[in-house]
């Protein structure tokens, strides 16, 4: 049995498909969210490729969530309690003498 390679998309025609920018998808890429294949020279930007595969999974991950994955209801999230007021206090002026000269 023969398997299909996936086509391999650079990280803007990746960017373009999902229609998001290359800093999201290289922001992925560093996460482990998306794996990437180097082709050329290993290291070189312009060698990373997606494959288109990988890239589709990811955004039906994506459109998920993660916490969409259960059944039941979303937990309420609360909001974060404001800070208390802080009271200024004035520094004491400081007094400065003259020492007349002469």
């Amino acid at each position: 049995m023969t398997e299909r390679m996936a086509r391999l998309l650079t990280v803007a025609q990746a960017a373009e498909l999902c229609n998001c920018a290359e800093r999201t998808i290289r922001r992925a890429l560093d996460r482990g969210e998306i794996e990437a294949r180097w082709v050329g020279r290993v290291g070189s930007p312009r060698g990373l490729r997606v494959p288109e595969d990988v890239l589709d999974a990811w955004t039906r991950r994506g459109s998920q969530g993660p916490e969409d994955e259960g059944e039941g209801e979303a937990e309420a999230v609360q909001e974060p309690e404001p800070a208390p007021a802080r009271v200024a206090q004035r520094q004491p002026r400081r007094r400065v003498l003259s020492r007349g000269v002469g």
